[in-house]
């Protein structure tokens, strides 16, 4: 390896010194007190899947999911729903469908294994399949399909 992809390292070290200054701050308290009060807790779910369907279409999931990891669990705690539950709601939304846009990392490795020819005609496929995944994931939260596997682990 001849070169250290700085750009990755200093965006890595940056998203962990933001959340740990948002930490201090009491970010993390203050969004999940303002979440667990206004909006129902049968919503709250499908809220965290598809924030982390909408984040990850631009961005790589493993930057999305420290992000909302952080505030999932004072959420839960202050809601009373299963950890668990937000936690896979969110590395489904992130994986699933945010891999699949074009206009994320993981979707521009995709494309750029294709022809030129072919990449306009996928990338508004893979579009249309990561908005319909999101669709999809949100609705699983929404009938509380990851409840199961969080009982699974409990």
């Amino acid at each position: 390896m001849k070169k250290i992809p700085m750009t990755m390292v200093f965006m890595i070290v940056g998203i962990t010194m933001l959340l740990k200054v948002a930490d201090t701050a009491g970010f993390s308290k203050v969004l999940s007190d303002a979440i667990s009060q206004n909006i129902p807790v049968l919503l709250i779910p499908a809220l965290f899947t598809l924030a982390a369907c909408v984040l990850s279409f631009f961005a790589t999931a493993f930057t999305v999911l420290p992000i909302l990891w952080a505030i999932a669990v004072p959420v839960a705690a202050a809601t009373g729903i299963n950890p668990a539950v937000l936690l896979t709601g969110i590395a489904m939304g992130a994986f699933g469908a945010g891999q699949a846009s074009p206009l994320s990392a993981g979707g521009a490795l995709i494309l750029s294994v294709f022809p030129v020819e072919e990449q306009d005609r996928l990338s508004k496929r893979m579009l249309v399949f990561a908005l319909f995944a999101c669709v999809w994931f949100a609705v699983f939260a929404l009938i509380g399909f990851f409840n199961v596997g969080a009982a699974l682990f409990a």
